[in-house]
């Protein structure tokens, strides 16, 4: 968890503050809903993630199976998306593999 939305390198964040493009990501449709002059609507846009940032995690907002987050909707819908934006879905690995991936990158900490 990142404690400012723009620090996270899954958010649009920056993308709806004109600061980065994705491609495939049409901000206009949202950031119209809450001005429409382009600059004052990005800058409401900061100010309400800032105010909602201490709410935290809130299930309804992320994937329903927990297959990939970035998008909402049903697996096959995801899949699809991110198909067309030309990325792989994400899919959580097997604990054994995370397990055997730590102990290579462990370090025994030496004794002064």
């Amino acid at each position: 968890m990142v404690a400012l939305a723009e620090d996270s390198p899954w958010s649009s964040h920056q993308t709806y503050l004109a600061k980065e493009s994705i491609p495939w990501l049409s901000v206009e449709t949202v950031l119209s809903q809450l001005s429409p002059q382009a600059d004052r609507a990005k800058q409401l846009f900061g100010e309400l993630v800032a105010d909602q940032i201490d709410e935290g995690y809130r299930k309804e907002f992320h994937g329903k199976s927990g297959y990939d987050s970035r998008v909402y909707g049903d697996d096959a819908y995801v899949a699809q998306t991110l198909i067309q934006a030309e990325q792989e879905p994400l899919q959580r690995p097997a604990l054994a593999l995370v397990i055997n991936t730590a102990r290579e990158f462990s370090f025994r900490r030496e004794e002064p």
